[in-house]
């Protein structure tokens, strides 16, 4: 599986993020996305652009033939402009914050992520009302997550957030006898 994960890095394809423990390995090529698998048993399989590259791999001793995935697609830049207006529409609508735990956002506008509250999986779009902004790691945290799912993510995020920071202020771990000077 290494040596697979290692050839695919040489083809040039952009690693992704997993969005579930059962994902060993995302990517992004020419062809589209395409996700390694790994069960509880153990076995390994393959969707997406990732079925051809596991043949191609398979196969690259007995032909010359250049995998048709080995460069990766790039955005476009209207796409790109199109994203970043969003991006920048949804910050005015919600501010900078990530909307699971509360956390300032990345500065750089491309390294914010876009979320769905209704996956595109569940039958979600890419409506303005069905979109925030997160940082990535509770983006991977969502995943594929029912919206009911996904506001318990928000708030245990959020309640574990303000606990740490306030963690050394609360008033119940005070005494009596100790005098505070403000």
């Amino acid at each position: 599986m290494k040596a697979f994960q290692n050839w695919l890095l040489n083809n040039n394809v952009e690693k992704l993020a997993a969005v579930n423990h059962y994902e060993v390995f995302r990517f992004r090529c020419a062809i589209g996305i395409g996700v390694i698998y790994k069960d509880r048993l153990g076995n390994h399989s393959c969707t997406g652009a990732a079925v051809s590259a596991a043949m191609h791999f398979i196969g690259q001793g007995r032909s010359n033939v250049r995998w048709e995935g080995n460069a990766p697609k790039p955005r476009s830049s209207k796409s790109e402009r199109k994203r970043l207006a969003l991006v920048r529409t949804l910050l005015e609508r919600d501010g900078d914050r990530c909307f699971y735990c509360g956390e300032a956002l990345p500065t750089d506008d491309k390294a914010k992520t876009l979320e769905h509250l209704l996956s595109r999986g569940h039958g979600g779009d890419d409506n303005i009302n069905n979109l925030v902004l997160t940082d990535q790691p509770c983006n991977s945290l969502a995943a594929n997550l029912s919206i009911a799912e996904k506001v318990a993510l928000r708030d245990r995020l959020r309640r574990r957030h303000w606990a740490l920071r306030e963690a050394p202020f609360r008033f119940s771990d005070l005494n009596d006898d100790t005098l505070y000077i403000v």
